[in-house]
């Protein structure tokens, strides 16, 4: 990993991906439930090539 640390690279993602949505107002399971959303086509596609 290009010598980065675990913590270092969870910081990273932590910024580039939820940061966005908790700063999109008071209602951030809105924001959670927009990323699941667009995540879940992944999440699909790499379910189907685990069950086979």
């Amino acid at each position: 990993m290009s010598g980065k640390d675990g913590f270092e690279a969870g910081r990273e993602f932590q910024d580039k991906y939820w940061e966005p949505f908790l700063k999109k107002g008071w209602n951030s399971k809105e924001g959670i439930a927009a990323f699941l959303e667009r995540r879940k086509l992944n999440w699909d596609l790499e379910w189907n090539k685990a069950k086979l």
